[in-house]
């Protein structure tokens, strides 16, 4: 089958790259009680910034998160300097820990749900320099009535949170309805600094379509690992150009990491994503547990024949 990749979604860094606005994906949070949504992409919005300084300050919290403190944020309507839709199910973040008194870790999850036993960022207290962020991507699903919880765990720290994209419900837009297979992988240990297939999964396409590739997973690092690169990929081998770094914090501290991308198809056939991980620097192994992988099939209406017909001689 013909692949074409020039629409990708990944997140990397301080920083997302998005699809752009108005353009969607469809994905499949690989749990139960989610169901296929559509991923709307938007310019990167702030929902919150705790910090207190008027340059900095945005949302609903001038205070830092305190030690065993959660807040909880609305991700429906406006929040800062974001407004999203009410239709809204989850969202995509990039979130950021500065400032924090203490090694401690933030845990993002929807506030309908117990919290649960996963970190998302792993921040890590320097006296120097003392401005020392900690960031990861973070999707989380919204409750009923739009909001999600932060927690920290020790010390105190701000929290700084920017949307990327949210998701609403498959059965909200028109069109051929989607296909979805997935996948819930054995826990892979010995991740080192080579490239090392994590988990794998495969969906039959009917023809052009886009195919949203989507990677949860929890990670554990040995005491010499610094960061966890991960990617989805459409062969074995670790693609650049779709990474997700996860900060690692030692065997004891868990964090969360996840990984989305978006595939374009042109033909039926088969297509198979690996999502690939390896540690960074020349040392150190990591561990995923419960990987899990969850494709998408989103097909699209073949465009109308708008050629004229042949003039008929008599």
């Amino acid at each position: 089958m013909t692949l074409d990749r020039s629409r990708w979604a990944a997140v990397g860094a301080a920083v997302a790259v998005t699809l752009g606005a108005g353009g969607i994906g469809l994905v499949r949070a690989a749990t139960p009680e989610s169901d296929p949504s559509v991923f709307v992409p938007i310019t990167n919005c702030r929902l919150v910034d705790t910090r207190a300084e008027a340059e900095y300050n945005v949302g609903p919290f001038d205070t830092p998160v305190g030690a065993d403190s959660e807040i909880t944020l609305s991700g429906h309507g406006e929040t800062g300097d974001c407004t999203i839709p009410d239709t809204a199910t989850a969202l995509q973040l990039n979130v950021t820990a500065v400032r924090q008194t203490e090694n401690t870790f933030l845990t993002v999850w929807p506030a309908d749900a117990e919290r649960p036993d996963a970190s998302n960022l792993n921040p890590i207290f320097e006296p120097e320099p003392a401005y020392n962020p900690a960031y990861n991507a973070v999707t989380t699903r919204l409750s009923p009535t739009g909001e999600f919880k932060v927690y920290n765990l020790n010390g105190q720290v701000d929290v700084v949170a920017d949307v990327t994209g949210y998701f609403v419900a498959a059965d909200s837009i028109s069109g051929p309805s989607p296909a979805a297979a997935a996948t819930d992988g054995d826990d892979v240990g010995a991740i080192g600094t080579t490239d090392l297939a994590v988990v794998d999964a495969t969906i039959s396409v009917d023809g052009a379509g886009i195919v949203q590739a989507s990677a949860v997973g929890t990670a554990n690092g040995d005491v010499t690992a610094d960061d966890l690169w991960c990617s989805l990929s459409d062969t074995t081998v670790f693609d650049d150009g779709s990474v997700q770094k996860t900060q690692l914090a030692g065997a004891d501290s868990p964090s969360s990491i996840s990984a989305m991308r978006t595939f374009e198809v042109t033909e039926a056939g088969d297509l198979t994503v690996t999502l690939v991980c390896k540690v960074s620097g020349d040392v150190g192994a990591a561990t995923v547990e419960n990987p899990q992988l969850t494709l998408t099939y989103l097909p699209v209406d073949a465009p109308a024949d708008d050629t004229p017909d042949e003039p008929v001689s008599s």
